[in-house]
């Protein structure tokens, strides 16, 4: 999804899921309907922000006001879980957007 499909959407008043993926710790990725917000300068890649807040920032700009946070917990793996059981469920965390 690129931004001008997302404020397009938006003002159309048509639902537009929005989360954002916790990626490292200091890598995070905006998710409109599952799928990546590419980046403005048209290269296709997904666009990546330093923090949850950026990334909210930037979607608030888009005209969406709420969505949530997605980490996945590395915790089994520093446990020493092995693969033989489901994998953990991801965290999720409901955020409201803001332009501040």
């Amino acid at each position: 999804m690129d931004y001008r499909w997302v404020r397009k959407a938006v003002a159309r008043g048509e639902t537009v899921n929005a989360e954002i993926l916790s990626l490292d710790g200091v890598i995070y990725l905006a998710l409109i309907n599952d799928e990546p917000l590419k980046k403005r300068d048209g290269d296709g890649q997904a666009a990546s922000f330093p923090s949850a807040h950026a990334a909210g920032r930037a979607l608030y700009a888009l005209g969406l006001r709420e969505g949530m946070l997605r980490h996945h917990s590395p915790y089994d793996e520093m446990i020493g879980r092995g693969d033989d059981g489901p994998p953990p469920a991801p965290l999720l965390t409901p955020l409201r957007f803001s332009a501040v």
